[in-house]
């Protein structure tokens, strides 16, 4: 049985007047819960200490409940089509989060936002691991295999990978 099976409810609401988001996660196992959440929100709050800004701020974090800032933009999905330079920008800010001794483990297109700027972000650090974490080399390579195949399945072919 998968952990996320346990999840009777992982919701996401928008604030838009406020650009917030307020994300849920309700389970059978109230302790479950809070360590759930906790965690996705200690990710955001060391990726900012640490400089990361290619993630949402966190504001405010209790119980099975955080709220983090919203990021304006447009997901990637499966099918989106991504220019050279905008998939240069994704593998940079990859590489700053490896860098910065993270590793977000569910890097999928919708989880990569590209702000009207052009600017990267990413989102959905629920598996997002720090050096140390004995899953972190498994979330690190799930990282650069999901670059792979986002540049084989979104990214114009006369683009070669770079090493990553």
């Amino acid at each position: 049985m998968q952990i996320k099976s346990l999840i009777i409810r992982n919701s996401v609401t928008h604030v838009d007047e406020m650009k917030e988001v307020i994300k849920v996660v309700e389970t059978p196992f109230a302790p479950f819960t809070r360590i759930w959440c906790s965690h996705e929100a200690e990710r955001l709050s060391k990726l900012a200490e640490v400089g990361f800004v290619h993630a949402p701020s966190l504001i405010s974090a209790s119980g099975n409940r955080f709220t983090m800032q919203k990021i304006d933009g447009r997901s990637l999905n499966r099918r989106s089509i991504i220019d050279d330079e905008s998939f240069r920008r994704i593998l940079r800010v990859v590489h700053q989060l490896h860098d910065l001794e993270f590793a977000h483990g569910n890097l999928r297109p919708s989880n990569i936002v590209i702000a009207d700027g052009g600017e990267v972000f990413l989102i959905d650090f629920e598996t997002c691991c720090q050096k140390g974490n004995p899953l972190f080399p498994l979330a690190q390579f799930s990282d650069r295999v999901r670059l792979y195949l986002l540049w084989k399945w979104n990214v114009a072919p006369s683009v070669q990978i770079p090493q990553v």
